[in-house]
């Protein structure tokens, strides 16, 4: 839980408009986000499950994934740029700050996304 508010803390102080807010936007909105140094973060639908002897149903739900990967699509950095008022060079230099010190959380423990879940190199 502390990792969750250094990368919040770290996110506020990049920028007034919220970085991590806009992140978390793109990523609920297109179900993945690229980070530079960490790779792509998705959001990969699980189907509803029928255990028949426990007489339990899992209701369906999202689960992250990570996939290596450095290169943050175009249309990433143009949502980023239009909601944070920056210039896209601007936003591509922070994402790469924050995917510097990120990369270290999720190949460690990893760290609670608030509003997404678990991130981390073992989901």
């Amino acid at each position: 839980m502390a990792s969750t508010f250094w990368v919040e803390l770290y996110f506020r102080s990049l920028n007034p408009n919220n970085v991590f807010n806009q992140l978390t936007n793109y990523l609920l909105q297109y179900r993945q986000v690229s980070i530079p140094s960490v790779g792509t973060i998705r959001l990969v639908r699980q189907p509803a499950q029928l255990d028949v002897a426990a007489k339990i149903i899992t209701p369906p739900h999202y689960r992250t994934e990570i996939t290596s990967g450095d290169a943050v699509p175009e249309h990433q950095l143009a949502y980023l740029s239009a909601s944070l008022e920056a210039e896209k060079h601007t936003v591509l230099d922070r994402l790469s700050a924050f995917g510097q010190n990120l990369q270290q959380q999720v190949k460690g423990d990893g760290f609670n996304w608030k509003g997404i879940g678990w991130i981390g190199l073992d989901n």
